[in-house]
């Protein structure tokens, strides 16, 4: 495999190559936690007026569309280290990574009673 003249040294090819398929690995086994986090993302809008809280309707939709973003990000990871471009893999499974992140950030800094 031939490197390009400015990609950095081959230590920091293979680091990145490493990173890249073992979080993809990561956010493939995460896709039917994601499913099944999704079926219960409703419950949060179970409390009465609970569909005035901008946080929960957020939180909820987060977590709806967090199986379908790993999917698409999983799918464009093992696409591009097929062709050996390992940031764009790793850039694509950390995007994918995002709706978890909104929920986490949602739960943490209490903006789901609000």
């Amino acid at each position: 495999m031939c490197l390009p003249a400015n990609s950095g040294t081959a230590s920091e090819h293979a680091i990145m190559k490493i990173a890249a398929i073992i979080l993809t690995v990561v956010c493939t086994l995460l896709i039917p936690v994601a499913g099944f986090m999704a079926l219960f993302a409703g419950m949060a809008m179970d409390a009465p007026g609970s569909d005035k809280s901008v946080g929960k309707w957020l939180f909820v939709f987060s977590m709806m569309f967090s199986p379908i973003a790993l999917l698409g990000a999983v799918i464009k990871a093992w696409a591009s280290i097929i062709r050996h471009e390992y940031s764009v893999a790793l850039w694509s499974s950390l995007l994918g990574l995002l709706p978890f992140a909104l929920a986490m950030l949602l739960l943490h800094f209490n903006w789901f009673e609000k």
